[in-house]
């Protein structure tokens, strides 16, 4: 069993060396239409990561929908 000094350490580690790849709205929407073909990409979402394919629909559509801003 793992201690809790040594799981955040471990988490820390996983957090710091874990390389981010942004992902554009139409992957996002394949992603959602073939959950199959699209296996592995990640999402954060307010602290909390998951497969994308392990959201809800409704999420799946709120990240969707703020994947890409505009500020004009």
């Amino acid at each position: 069993m793992v201690s809790i000094p040594e799981w955040r350490a471990l988490a820390l580690k996983h957090y710091f060396t874990k390389k981010t790849i942004r992902i554009g709205e139409g992957k996002l929407i394949a992603a959602q239409q073939n959950p199959e073909e699209y296996k592995g990409p990640i999402v954060r979402v307010a602290g909390y990561s998951d497969h994308f394919r392990n959201f809800s629909k409704a999420l799946q559509d709120e990240i969707i929908e703020r994947t890409e801003q505009s500020f004009a």
